[in-house]
């Protein structure tokens, strides 16, 4: 059952400030800030006052490719422990990356109470799906869709800037009975060149100020309001995508950091082992000014047995409930 929380005002943030960063260049960080000035105002990133609010759970899941030739690591032998966590952890929306069809249809047939959207990055239902799944008990799919980080974002399988795999992002807008609007998207940055994840970085920046200027999804009456990132991003705080992504002066907010209580802290990649590796590459992401209550890296696993290469992130976001008369 719903639990609306209490009402609370909060100003919003400095305006957005560029700077040049590792990886960064400062003609492609402008261009980024004149794509987020859309409708003549910076503004499209900061905090609304809020109303009340309505607890949304998100989990971010690398599910690991399913090509593995290792008996262990092959997915019918991980499918049910993927499935068991996510059902354990009962999320209202679901993010899931390295999903070739068979495992996101497999991962949908074992969440039954849940819906699922998703297009492959090759087009078609071919490649990594990125696939969105919610819970329809808790939220109403309005719309969604797909592009690709490319300079050609609406063509299917799209590559630029070098990189060898496509790579998509999936794009949902929810709405809850109470009336509660919320954008998510969900993707996975390249993991072998970093300019590369910069690009994307911009790509993906300048899709979510576009959208909540008013641009490609504005008629279906979500032109601004609170927005969930969700994803592998092969980029750990300090490194150059991250930082243009939810650094101290990006239109992001890194989830991790700005949660009222959080689990321990470490690297969310593991290679099967349950040994944290690296940095922190797989991330929650939210709209300055949403209420982060809780966020944590699960390491559920069976035995010796983990679901995947790695951890799962799971956040409780708090989504303002408009007034009745700002509705559309």
């Amino acid at each position: 059952m719903s639990r609306i929380i209490a009402t609370r005002i909060r100003a919003g943030p400095a305006p957005l400030a560029a700077r040049e960063r590792g990886g960064v260049d400062s003609f492609r960080m402008a261009t980024m800030l004149r794509a987020f000035a859309i409708a003549g105002t910076l503004a499209v990133f900061l905090p609304e006052a809020l109303a009340d609010e309505i607890e949304v759970t998100a989990i971010t899941f690398n599910v690991r490719v399913g090509l593995d030739e290792a008996e262990s690591l092959r997915w019918r032998n991980r499918r049910q422990l993927v499935v068991d966590l996510l059902a354990r952890h009962a999320p209202d929306v679901i993010g899931l990356q390295e999903d070739l069809s068979f495992q996101a249809d497999d991962v949908a047939e074992g969440l039954p109470g849940y819906g699922a959207v998703g297009r492959g990055s090759l087009g078609g239902r071919y490649g990594e799906l990125v696939s969105v799944l919610y819970r329809k008990e808790r939220l109403r799919l309005v719309d969604w869709g797909a592009f690709w980080l490319s300079e050609t974002p609406e063509r299917a399988g799209s590559m630029s800037w070098g990189n060898v795999f496509p790579r998509s992002v999936t794009w949902c807008l929810f709405e809850t009975a109470e009336g509660a609007r919320l954008r998510v998207y969900n993707t996975h940055f390249p993991d072998d060149r970093e300019d590369l994840r910069v690009k994307c970085a911009e790509a993906l920046l300048a899709r979510i100020a576009s959208d909540r200027a008013g641009g490609s999804m504005s008629g279906v009456g979500f032109a601004s309001g609170p927005t969930i990132v969700l994803g592998d991003f092969n980029a750990a705080p300090g490194e150059a995508a991250f930082e243009a992504l939810a650094g101290r002066e990006a239109p992001l907010a890194d989830a991790f950091k700005v949660a009222e209580e959080r689990g321990p802290e470490h690297a969310t990649w593991h290679g099967f082992q349950g040994r944290p590796q690296g940095g922190r590459i797989d991330h929650v992401l939210v709209t300055p000014g949403l209420r982060v209550e809780r966020i944590e890296i699960l390491t559920d696993h069976a035995d010796d047995t983990y679901p995947s290469d790695h951890f799962p992130v799971l956040a409780r976001v708090a989504i303002p409930v408009p007034d009745a008369g700002s509705r559309r």
